[in-house]
């Protein structure tokens, strides 16, 4: 037999209440012993709820946007400056020692990456399982004086972005913004290469969600036996083990 669209309607009044415009569909549990309410009992709780006093929403006072740097750190100067002709750049070295290549974009948005060679080789094989975390938690911590919450508070409305990693061979810094706000950019370099802001509560909310992750992954044999294997292939090197 088919299904009909006087079946289905059929149906929809046993639990759907019309009146005046107001549809209301009721969700429960299917079984015989549950008992619906009648429609009367439907309403009486519609209009108690309406009845309610309520108050307007009010748009909370918002703090003034912290500044990114309360003290701006001491001036260097460039050393050397010159144009390559080849690359149409211009390079600078720095007094700090630094190497700058700047190339125009031919557009207003800023893009910036600064790198260092090193990475995970410079770090001990006994320390090396704390990778997972070297590249996840700085974030979470905020940047210098600011939290989280206030760091987004100091960026709101700008085009901002940047990220650090260490990888393999190097490490990194880069950031992207409009024109306006580089100098925005170029301070958010500076703190996060000079400052680190310990946040507790941030740290055990991610080691809490990294004991989750493991006991999923536990509960998974394909998990179990990609583990096995990086075990059975790579052991008692420690730079392999996850």
């Amino acid at each position: 037999s088919e299904l009909t669209l006087a079946d289905v309607n059929a149906r929809l009044t046993d639990f759907l209440y019309s009146r005046g415009g107001l549809a209301i569909l009721l969700q429960g549990r299917a079984h015989d012993s549950y008992k619906w309410p009648s429609e009367d009992e439907v309403l009486k709780i519609y209009a108690h709820a309406w009845q309610q006093p309520t108050q307007p929403h009010e748009i909370p006072q918002l703090e003034p946007k912290p500044e990114l740097m309360t003290e701006k750190p001491q001036a260097g100067n460039v050393i050397k400056k010159r144009y390559n002709k080849v690359y149409g750049t211009t390079e600078l070295k720095l007094s700090n020692g630094a190497r700058v290549i700047l190339k125009s974009t031919g557009t207003e948005t800023i893009r910036l990456t600064a790198t260092s060679p090193g990475g995970t080789p410079l770090i001990a094989d006994t320390e090396y399982a704390n990778m997972n975390a070297i590249n996840a938690l700085p974030p979470m911590g905020g940047l210098a004086h600011l939290s989280p919450r206030e760091l987004g508070r100091a960026l709101e409305g700008s085009s901002v972005s940047y990220k650090t990693n260490v990888g393999t061979l190097f490490e990194s810094f880069t950031g992207s913004c409009s024109s306006a706000e580089i100098e925005q950019l170029l301070q958010l370099l500076y703190l996060r290469f000079t400052t680190v802001r310990k946040d507790t509560d941030a740290f055990e909310r991610w080691q809490q969600s990294q004991r989750n992750s493991i006991a999923q992954q536990m509960a998974n044999p394909m998990s179990l036996f990609a583990d096995t294997l990086q075990r059975t292939m790579y052991d008692p090197h420690p730079r392999q083990r996850k």
